[in-house]
């Protein structure tokens, strides 16, 4: 079955102390850079963080990033909003590629959102710019935590075609489409 992979697939949030090689970081980013991105502009770019101490510190950005303290890396994706007005699209969908290629990999990953509020006096995606040193014309994306799981979870359950969630030629309240 074609969804198979997207089954397996499931966020992680505990890693083990193991490594992710560098061969893999490259694997990981260049099935990034295979996404599709609007008017072919490419406009994404990726931070790879693997210094402890700044793990730390996006450990702690916001109550949603504990994880990535304890992952081997931690990828930001951005885009150059100068390059493409899609920017928010492009980015997505380069961060869901390195989540699928680090499940071909039997790596762990969690998608982590930047935004709220870091210690109740920053916000999370100023506070992380300041950090990382990320210029004004990169919206940031989300980070993606990446590392060997340290835990296991069985691939999601079966889900049935939903007939009342899709809707033909327009919004139809209860959805009829198929």
């Amino acid at each position: 079955m074609a969804t198979e992979p997207i089954k397996a697939r499931r966020t992680i949030r505990k890693y083990t102390d193991e490594k992710v090689s560098d061969e893999q970081i490259r694997d990981l980013l260049l099935a990034a850079m295979y996404a599709p991105s609007a008017w072919g502009k490419r406009s994404w770019q990726f931070i790879v963080v693997d210094d402890e101490n700044l793990k730390k510190e996006l450990g702690e950005l916001t109550s949603y990033s504990a994880q990535a303290g304890q992952a081997s890396i931690d990828i930001i994706v951005l885009a150059d909003k100068n390059i493409s007005s899609s920017w928010i699209e492009d980015a997505s969908i380069a961060a869901e590629h390195i989540n699928l290629e680090a499940a071909k990999l039997g790596l762990g990953s969690s998608w982590v959102q930047i935004r709220g509020m870091i210690h109740d006096t920053m916000d999370a995606e100023t506070y992380l710019r300041n950090l990382l040193g990320i210029p004004d014309n990169f919206g940031i994306c989300c980070m993606i935590t990446i590392g060997y799981p340290a835990e296991e979870k069985p691939p999601h359950r079966e889900v049935e075609f939903t007939s009342n969630k899709v809707h033909l030629n327009g919004f139809s309240g209860l959805g009829e489409a198929a």
